[in-house]
Protein backbone atom coordinates (compact mmCIF):
# COMPACT_ATOMS: atom_id res chain seq x y z
CA UNK A 1 0.00 0.00 0.00
CA UNK A 2 1.52 3.10 -0.80
CA UNK A 3 0.80 6.70 1.17
CA UNK A 4 1.03 10.11 0.06
CA UNK A 5 2.95 12.12 2.78
CA UNK A 6 1.08 15.07 1.88
CA UNK A 7 -2.38 13.16 2.82
CA UNK A 8 -0.97 12.18 6.41
CA UNK A 9 -3.05 14.20 8.83
CA UNK A 10 -1.38 16.78 11.01
CA UNK A 11 -2.05 13.91 13.98
CA UNK A 12 -0.55 11.51 12.68
CA UNK A 13 -1.58 7.45 10.71
CA UNK A 14 -2.09 4.37 12.84
CA UNK A 15 -2.40 1.45 10.47
CA UNK A 16 -3.06 -2.28 11.23
CA UNK A 17 -0.89 -3.95 8.15
CA UNK A 18 -1.64 -7.71 7.52
CA UNK A 19 0.63 -8.95 4.18
CA UNK A 20 0.47 -12.27 2.70
CA UNK A 21 4.30 -13.60 2.67
CA UNK A 22 4.25 -14.16 -0.65
CA UNK A 23 3.49 -10.70 -1.64
CA UNK A 24 6.92 -9.85 0.62
CA UNK A 25 8.51 -12.71 -1.19
CA UNK A 26 8.49 -10.83 -4.79
CA UNK A 27 10.81 -7.91 -3.07
CA UNK A 28 13.05 -10.53 -1.31
CA UNK A 29 15.55 -10.62 -4.35
CA UNK A 30 18.59 -12.01 -3.50
CA UNK A 31 17.62 -12.31 0.03
CA UNK A 32 18.56 -15.90 1.76
CA UNK A 33 15.05 -16.28 3.56
CA UNK A 34 11.35 -17.32 2.67
CA UNK A 35 8.29 -15.31 4.75
CA UNK A 36 6.20 -18.03 5.91
CA UNK A 37 3.56 -16.50 7.46
CA UNK A 38 1.70 -13.22 6.96
CA UNK A 39 3.57 -10.06 8.34
CA UNK A 40 2.03 -8.66 10.91
CA UNK A 41 2.37 -5.21 11.78
CA UNK A 42 1.25 -1.97 13.42
CA UNK A 43 2.51 1.46 12.00
CA UNK A 44 2.64 4.96 13.16
CA UNK A 45 3.33 7.11 10.37
CA UNK A 46 4.15 10.68 11.22
CA UNK A 47 4.46 13.72 9.12
CA UNK A 48 7.71 15.79 9.68
CA UNK A 49 8.83 18.86 7.90
CA UNK A 50 10.28 17.17 4.72
CA UNK A 51 9.62 14.00 5.25
CA UNK A 52 7.88 11.13 7.66
CA UNK A 53 8.95 9.19 10.36
CA UNK A 54 7.31 5.57 10.37
CA UNK A 55 7.82 3.76 13.99
CA UNK A 56 6.17 0.10 14.24
CA UNK A 57 5.89 -3.16 14.86
CA UNK A 58 6.16 -6.52 13.51
CA UNK A 59 5.47 -10.20 13.63
CA UNK A 60 6.42 -12.93 10.98
CA UNK A 61 7.51 -16.28 10.31
CA UNK A 62 11.35 -16.95 8.58
CA UNK A 63 12.16 -19.71 7.01
CA UNK A 64 16.47 -19.97 6.93
CA UNK A 65 18.87 -22.05 5.35
CA UNK A 66 21.64 -23.04 8.51
CA UNK A 67 25.25 -21.38 7.72
CA UNK A 68 26.93 -24.39 8.74
CA UNK A 69 24.41 -27.76 8.25
CA UNK A 70 22.46 -26.71 5.78
CA UNK A 71 19.25 -27.49 7.13
CA UNK A 72 16.18 -25.51 6.75
CA UNK A 73 14.65 -24.29 9.95
CA UNK A 74 12.18 -21.48 11.21
CA UNK A 75 12.70 -18.51 13.22
CA UNK A 76 9.74 -16.19 14.51
CA UNK A 77 10.66 -12.39 14.41
CA UNK A 78 8.72 -9.75 16.92
CA UNK A 79 10.88 -6.61 15.87
CA UNK A 80 10.51 -3.28 16.70
CA UNK A 81 11.73 -0.24 14.68
CA UNK A 82 11.96 3.19 13.40
CA UNK A 83 12.69 4.79 9.92
CA UNK A 84 12.57 8.56 9.34
CA UNK A 85 11.65 9.00 5.27
CA UNK A 86 12.93 12.88 3.36
CA UNK A 87 11.78 13.89 0.15
CA UNK A 88 13.97 13.24 -2.57
CA UNK A 89 16.11 11.57 -4.54
CA UNK A 90 18.88 8.98 -2.92
CA UNK A 91 21.31 9.96 -6.29
CA UNK A 92 21.33 12.88 -5.82
CA UNK A 93 23.15 13.13 -2.42
CA UNK A 94 24.77 9.79 -2.34
CA UNK A 95 28.59 11.42 -2.80
CA UNK A 96 27.68 13.53 -0.08
CA UNK A 97 26.55 11.09 2.55
CA UNK A 98 26.79 12.15 6.27
CA UNK A 99 27.19 9.50 9.10
CA UNK A 100 23.45 10.20 9.95
CA UNK A 101 22.12 10.01 6.53
CA UNK A 102 22.33 6.19 6.20
CA UNK A 103 19.69 6.32 8.80
CA UNK A 104 17.50 8.21 6.72
CA UNK A 105 15.23 7.04 3.83
CA UNK A 106 14.61 8.62 0.28
CA UNK A 107 10.90 9.28 -1.42
CA UNK A 108 11.22 9.80 -4.81
CA UNK A 109 7.77 10.22 -5.50
CA UNK A 110 6.47 11.41 -1.88
CA UNK A 111 5.00 8.02 -1.18
CA UNK A 112 5.57 5.84 1.95
CA UNK A 113 5.25 2.47 -0.06
CA UNK A 114 4.24 -0.18 3.56
CA UNK A 115 5.25 -3.20 1.58
CA UNK A 116 8.66 -1.78 1.08
CA UNK A 117 9.06 -0.28 4.87
CA UNK A 118 8.02 -4.00 5.67
CA UNK A 119 10.94 -5.84 3.62
CA UNK A 120 13.44 -3.41 4.37
CA UNK A 121 13.21 -3.96 8.45
CA UNK A 122 13.13 -7.78 7.57
CA UNK A 123 15.89 -7.75 5.89
CA UNK A 124 17.54 -5.94 8.82
CA UNK A 125 16.77 -8.36 11.46
CA UNK A 126 17.73 -11.48 9.27
CA UNK A 127 21.15 -12.81 11.03
CA UNK A 128 24.28 -12.84 8.07
CA UNK A 129 25.06 -16.13 9.42
CA UNK A 130 21.73 -18.12 10.39
CA UNK A 131 21.89 -21.29 12.46
CA UNK A 132 19.95 -23.87 13.33
CA UNK A 133 20.74 -23.90 16.64
CA UNK A 134 23.84 -22.18 18.77
CA UNK A 135 25.74 -25.75 19.38
CA UNK A 136 25.21 -26.67 15.40
CA UNK A 137 28.61 -28.62 14.93
CA UNK A 138 28.12 -28.52 11.02
CA UNK A 139 29.68 -30.64 8.23
CA UNK A 140 32.47 -32.73 8.00
CA UNK A 141 34.96 -30.62 5.92
CA UNK A 142 36.44 -34.08 4.15
CA UNK A 143 33.00 -36.48 3.63
CA UNK A 144 29.86 -33.41 4.43
CA UNK A 145 28.49 -36.11 6.92
CA UNK A 146 26.32 -33.96 9.19
CA UNK A 147 28.66 -33.49 12.68
CA UNK A 148 25.30 -33.05 14.35
CA UNK A 149 23.83 -36.45 13.89
CA UNK A 150 27.35 -38.08 15.34
CA UNK A 151 30.18 -38.74 14.25
CA UNK A 152 31.29 -39.41 10.90
CA UNK A 153 33.42 -42.66 9.66
CA UNK A 154 36.02 -40.54 7.10
CA UNK A 155 38.36 -39.99 9.86
CA UNK A 156 39.47 -37.16 8.86
CA UNK A 157 40.68 -35.88 12.23
CA UNK A 158 43.33 -38.88 11.56
CA UNK A 159 44.70 -38.10 8.15
CA UNK A 160 44.46 -34.03 9.85
CA UNK A 161 45.27 -31.60 7.12
CA UNK A 162 47.56 -32.78 4.40
CA UNK A 163 48.93 -29.35 3.52
CA UNK A 164 51.24 -29.54 6.83
CA UNK A 165 51.47 -33.35 6.71
CA UNK A 166 55.57 -33.00 6.17
CA UNK A 167 55.45 -31.20 9.62
CA UNK A 168 54.54 -34.42 10.88
CA UNK A 169 57.85 -35.24 11.13
CA UNK A 170 58.93 -31.93 11.78
CA UNK A 171 61.76 -32.33 15.10
CA UNK A 172 62.72 -29.09 17.46
CA UNK A 173 66.46 -29.36 18.73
Amino acid sequence: MKIKVDDIPEAGLRLEVKEQGKALDALADGLDFSILSPVDAVLDIVKTGDGANVSGQMRTSLEFTCSRCLKRFVSDVDTVFNAYYVSGKAEAVEKGLQTGDMEINFLEDGAIDTDDVLMGQLSLDVPMQPLCSEGCKGLCKSCGEDLNQGECSCQAGEKGDLRFARLKDFKVK
